[in-house]
């Protein structure tokens, strides 16, 4: 599935940067030659990254733009 129309990002390329080691949408974009465009992706971007993230020592999923625990 298609997740970034600008830059033709599919879920399955979208995944394989988050495990290798991809931490913010950029990190993502730039993985696979792209860039922010219209910025719509985005959200989605850091839901998946946040989904994705370790928890804390105290179990919780860290917020992955600050550092900080939601």
């Amino acid at each position: 599935m298609v997740l970034c129309l600008c830059n033709g990002l599919s879920d399955r390329q979208v995944a394989q940067c988050i495990r290798e080691g991809a931490a913010r949408p950029r990190d993502i974009y730039a993985a696979c030659g792209g860039r922010a465009q219209c910025g719509t992706c985005t959200r989605l971007l850091l839901r998946l990254l946040r989904a994705s993230a370790p928890p804390d020592v105290h179990g919780h999923q860290e917020h992955q733009e600050t550092g900080h625990a939601r």
